[in-house]
């Protein structure tokens, strides 16, 4: 069990033996430390699943094995939507030759239902706006 796991186990347990009434001050401080050691967790966790997907990028851009052959659009363009999602800036280089990879993609292979909806979920993913 992970160091953050850990905590969030301990504060979980400290509340249900704590005496404190729901809605109470005290109950209320201990559901937003859990829900910070939580918060945490989370975000760490992304961004490691995000480092890992950088590390499996190929030189192209694409993510894809040459096994995947007419789905290679498709197995490229969920972990851009992954790393999208995690956080990775779009301005990034790997972003940005990712949907080079993509647009390759989809101009030299098969138009397959799976492949073409994950890249447009991609595509959404990159032009969202995000406020601060």
């Amino acid at each position: 069990m992970s160091n953050g796991a850990r905590a969030i186990l301990c504060v979980l347990l400290l509340s249900a033996g704590s005496s404190a009434a729901p809605g109470s001050e005290e109950y209320e401080r201990g559901l937003k430390a859990a829900d910070a050691a939580l918060e945490k967790l989370v975000d760490d966790a992304l961004a490691r699943g995000a480092r890992w997907l950088l590390e499996q990028q190929n030189p192209d851009g694409s993510f894809a094995p040459p096994i995947a052959g007419g789905f290679a659009l498709g197995v490229s363009a969920l972990p851009t939507l992954a790393l999208l999602h995690a956080g990775v800036p779009r301005e990034r280089e790997t972003i940005l030759r990712a949907f080079a990879a993509l647009r390759r993609l989809y101009r030299q292979g098969p138009k397959r239902t799976y492949s073409v909806s994950i890249t447009i979920m991609a595509l959404a993913e990159y032009g969202r706006v995000r406020s601060s």
